[in-house]
């Protein structure tokens, strides 16, 4: 007897709380997705900002040891793509610049490499961040840079 009028309350209980239990689900559950895909967002904003710097780093090595090669522009810009895993490469500015000036083909960047051993090689990397989350954007024009500079060796 005591089981039945436990199991009936319970019953009661059970029955008066689901309406809420549906209420408080429908007010949380969009919210709580919504925290989810931003952090998810700018999660994938930071893997690209290393993205972008580890590709830099790559490619200034590339750039800095490339002295006495006629494709030294070349051979840095194929070492950022290559290095840039999951980027858009098509999307980065990519400046290299030896001495603070900057070279954009091979003959530019071997005139300046010449008698350039212990100057500077840097090289500028720029990449658009997408921070758009149900569509509202958290950082309109945000671009991730990364500028890393080395020794020509």
């Amino acid at each position: 007897m005591l089981g039945s009028r436990f199991s009936d309350a319970l019953g009661d209980f059970a029955s008066a709380r689901s309406g809420a239990v549906a209420a408080e689900t429908a007010l949380v559950l969009p919210l709580m997705t919504f925290v989810l895909y931003a952090i998810i967002r700018f999660g994938a904003a930071y893997n690209a900002d290393i993205s972008l710097t580890d590709a830099a780093r790559m490619s200034v090595r590339e750039l800095a040891v490339g002295r006495e090669s006629a494709t030294v522009y070349t051979d840095t810009m194929a070492r950022f793509n290559s290095a840039a895993g999951f980027l858009d490469t098509s999307k980065a500015v990519v400046t290299m610049k030896i001495n603070n000036t900057t070279c954009a083909s091979n003959a530019t960047c071997q005139t300046l490499m010449n008698g350039a051993s212990g100057q500077t090689a840097r090289l500028e990397a720029s990449y658009p961040c997408n921070l758009k989350v149900v569509g509202v954007d958290f950082a309109p024009g945000c671009m991730l840079s990364a500028n890393i500079a080395q020794r020509i060796e």
